[in-house]
């Protein structure tokens, strides 16, 4: 563990907040359910779950709270939740940025009652410097003003634990925790079909579809009732 790791793990230590009390009806938990405004829109289930929800911006988290659900702060490798409480486990976009996300995996399975389910969401390229020399060679020059601001966003947020990507996570590692796993792999429309550009590349393609070199797996897990 770096220095930058150890200080951003006692800050996140410091400002834990409590879990919240919820006895009868299972909870749904949206695990790293975001702290930037805009960047992921939330769920709203029980809990609103991230790391860095003490940095949380004031429009987002009046949001969570008018739509009743409860903020916390918490690691999504120690869930603070009793066990078999959750029917539903949201984690989208979020296991390529845990140190384990294994471990991650094991704390949904804790937490969901026999027959829940987890939604997750995962890139299908997870390494970020692979996907940037995908983009960049692929697509320049298109690509050159989406890499400037990833990278912009990174020095943003260079201190904030869990901001890069990891762990390279796929369908394959669900299929070890959960009983019943569906996956349906979706990509979006070439970044060339989403800019100004747009009238341009549909005349040259003739309007057919090309694929963003990124796309993401869409998993939706089951534990089975039969499952300890």
């Amino acid at each position: 563990m770096n220095t930058r790791q150890l200080l951003g793990r006692l800050g996140y230590e410091d400002h834990m907040v409590a879990a919240p009390r919820v006895s009868g009806a299972a909870v749904s938990v949206d695990v790293g359910c975001g702290y930037v405004d805009g960047v992921l829109q939330p769920v709203y289930a029980t809990v609103s779950l991230d790391l860095n929800m003490r940095r949380v911006e004031r429009p987002l988290l009046r949001r969570i709270r008018a739509r009743g659900s409860h903020p916390l702060g918490a690691d999504a490798h120690h869930l603070p939740l009793r066990d078999r409480c959750a029917a539903h486990v949201y984690l989208r976009a979020i296991l390529e940025h845990l140190e384990d996300p294994e471990a991650a995996m094991k704390e949904t399975r804790r937490v969901l009652i026999p027959g829940g389910a987890a939604d997750v969401i995962l890139p299908i390229v997870t390494n970020l410097v692979k996907l940037y020399l995908i983009e960049l060679f692929v697509e320049f020059p298109f690509s050159v003003p989406s890499i400037v601001v990833a990278l912009w966003r990174a020095h943003l947020y260079w201190g904030q634990p869990g901001y890069y990507h990891r762990r390279e996570v796929s369908p394959s590692h669900l299929r070890a925790h959960f009983g019943i796993i569906l996956v349906r792999t979706v990509y979006e429309s070439h970044k060339w079909f989403r800019g100004p550009w747009r009238g341009a590349t549909e005349i040259l393609t003739g309007g057919r579809f090309i694929p963003s070199p990124q796309g993401l797996y869409v998993a939706h897990c089951v534990l089975r009732e039969d499952e300890p």
